[in-house]
């Protein structure tokens, strides 16, 4: 659900100027899990605040609930109060207060990046490239697919080895192409229980 205010006009205007300005968030942790590296909650906020606060922009995050539902909102504001604001239900995959503040800074790395319009950088972009090389075409998943698996195992780190297990391979890049579909399917199975 989206809310705004009535003009936002000066919120567009200081937004394309941060944008201009603003590079991608440096991957600078590492999932030991999947072997990769990835760009967290502090590395967005390090790499957009300076240039929103020179523009006027500050972005404010909330946790409410309602109904037993849980919810995080993500404002982008501008100091002459002009806003849009962005609100989802947050569904932990463990029912404790550590799957809640796992879900909670995911959902936050993502709000904050997608109201700014925050890409993180492509360090990796030239490996990918020889990686795609070396391999058949068709062969094996992309690494468009592998980050989108990536998404839903970063919910719950115990998804990786039942994923594999049974894809009955020892890494996500060795899944065979056409079973991406299916393997969605089975996080998402997963997730749901």
């Amino acid at each position: 659900m989206v809310h705004h205010s009535e003009s936002l006009n000066l919120l567009y205007e200081a937004l394309v100027k941060t944008q201009a300005e603003m590079q991608g968030a440096k991957k600078d942790s590492n999932n030991p899990h999947l072997k990769t590296k990835y760009a967290d909650l502090e590395s967005c906020v390090a790499a957009s605040r300076p240039y929103l606060v020179k523009n006027g922009l500050c972005v404010l995050q909330m946790v409410n609930t309602k109904d037993d539902k849980i919810f995080l909102s993500t404002r982008l504001a501008h100091m002459s109060g002009q806003y849009i604001e962005s609100s989802m239900e947050i569904k932990p995959s463990k029912n404790d207060m550590q799957g809640l503040g796992a879900a909670i800074t995911y959902a936050r790395k993502y709000s904050y990046s997608s109201i700014i319009c925050l890409a993180t950088e492509d360090d990796d972009g030239e490996q990918d490239r020889k990686n795609a090389e070396e391999r058949k075409p068709d062969e094996t998943l992309t690494s468009a697919q592998i980050g989108e698996l990536e998404k839903y195992i970063e919910q719950d780190q115990n998804l990786l080895s039942l994923l594999l297990n049974k894809a009955n391979v020892d890494e996500l890049s060795l899944i065979p192409r056409q079973h991406y579909n299916s393997c969605i399917q089975y996080l998402k199975n997963k997730l749901n229980k």
